[in-house]
């Protein structure tokens, strides 16, 4: 059998770049919390890598979507992991959601949409 290292995705993670850029276009249909405000938080296995803070919805319903601009949207991340945790909260803290990137997926290299996760399913 072929060994960890020497498998076509250990040589793909291995030649992973230092960086990765992180583009946060919306958040879709989140439970609107009157006076809250959004986090975004990015993890790989080392611990938090990069956050976005401060991020307000206008909408009045019981849910709302955050579109936001290219610029308020960017985070740049630095690490080699081969994939990196996304969650989404509340500024209390409160989870919202999770995703997973995985830096080797296709999908990673252009826009995708990635459905959070929550504890409730």
């Amino acid at each position: 059998g072929a060994s960890p290292s020497s498998s076509p995705n250990a040589a793909a993670a291995a030649a992973l770049g230092p960086e990765m850029q992180l583009q946060v276009t919306r958040l879709l249909d989140v439970r609107r919390r009157p006076g809250a405000t959004y986090t975004v938080r990015v993890f790989d296995d080392s611990g938090e890598c990069n956050s976005l803070t401060g991020i307000s919805g206008v909408g009045k319903a019981d849910t709302e979507t955050i579109t936001l601009s290219a610029g308020r949207g960017q985070l740049r991340v630095r690490t080699r992991a081969p994939a990196v945790q996304v969650r989404v909260e509340y500024s209390s803290g409160e989870h919202i959601g999770t995703c997973q990137i995985c830096r080797l997926d296709p999908r990673s290299a252009t826009l995708s949409s990635y459905m959070l996760e929550n504890q409730n399913g």
